[in-house]
């Protein structure tokens, strides 16, 4: 004779159990992939910002220093370079750098 097991016996629950736990690995694994495709997409827009920066700030700086006298281009460039520092949260240490007398 043949016995039937009810719907749910130990094994059935833990068969369930297991299939949770794998659901949920998945779903993490999608979140974990999803992340790391938008960290890439991120570093690499800031890896072509900075590569527009590189090339555009030297012919700024040579457009704008072309009408100042020589004095007054170090004065300008001391100027920016301390404004590009306290940009990035270097601090005010360089502020002596932009105060140099024109």
């Amino acid at each position: 004779m043949y016995t039937i097991k009810p719907a749910h016996s130990a094994e059935f629950i833990f068969l369930q159990h297991l299939d949770k736990i794998f659901k949920h690995r998945e779903l993490q694994q999608k979140l974990v992939d999803a992340k790391l495709e938008q960290s890439q997409e991120m570093m690499k827009e800031a890896e072509e910002r900075h590569q527009k920066e590189k090339e555009y700030v030297p012919m700024l700086l040579i457009c704008l220093l072309s009408n100042f006298r020589p004095k007054q281009a170090l004065h300008v460039i001391a100027l920016i370079y301390w404004l590009f520092r306290s940009e990035l949260g270097y601090g005010s240490r360089d502020i002596s750098i932009a105060t140099v007398n024109a």
